[in-house]
């Protein structure tokens, strides 16, 4: 009876484990910017879903930690992205002491920024906005595209892929509307895009 209670909970965890898997990807390979606004605890997935979003800011309240070795247990679901970002020494640190990691230890190392409080949280979150905002949304994509793909490895292999991309990239980047818009709106009429009213003007 117990054996097969055990492979009933062994299924379950591989569901559960698998729609974790395509929960960190989903939002690390979202082709929009993406944002992580942090104001409490981060541990185990939390903590691995922060290091996929693109920009990251915490109030200094906010904590993380890596605690599955505490328990017996192997950072498998956020190992990817956590440790691919953090360097060999300090990703041996959090994950093998399981210790607390404030957010004023993590400015720098894995957070852009951190507040004193919860409006000034907002704020920052909204000045990254504003910031975003003023970027074309088909050029952010194709460069976190880019960002990933030299980011993971400099190969001869990924060498030529990032080569061929660069390539691809130049000689569509001048021939989007995306391109003519910006390079007219700034050049020529002299004032800054308006990528909102860009992407209302195609629907």
């Amino acid at each position: 009876m117990q054996d097969i209670e055990f492979k009933v909970f062994l299924k379950r965890l591989r569901h559960y484990f698998a729609l974790g898997q395509q929960l960190l990807e989903a939002v690390n390979s979202f082709p929009k910017p993406v944002i992580a606004r942090i104001n409490g605890p981060a541990l185990g997935l939390a903590f691995g879903l922060v290091f996929t979003a693109d920009i990251r800011v915490a109030s200094d309240t906010a904590y993380f930690k890596m605690p599955e070795v505490k328990e017996g247990l192997i950072l498998l679901l956020s190992s990817p992205y956590i440790f691919k970002e953090l360097g060999k020494l300090q990703a041996r640190e959090y994950a093998l002491t399981g210790r607390r990691i404030t957010a004023t230890e993590g400015q720098g190392v894995f957070l852009n920024a951190t507040t004193s409080s919860i409006a000034q949280l907002d704020d920052k979150v909204n000045s990254y906005l504003s910031m975003l905002m003023d970027s074309a949304p088909e050029a952010m994509a194709k460069t976190k595209m880019l960002i990933d793909i030299i980011a993971s490895g400099g190969d001869s292999e990924q060498s030529s892929r990032v080569m061929e991309i660069n390539n691809n990239a130049l000689e569509g980047m001048f021939l989007s509307d995306e391109a003519h818009y910006g390079v007219m709106s700034t050049f020529l009429h002299k004032k800054k895009p308006d990528w909102d009213a860009y992407l209302k003007a195609k629907l």
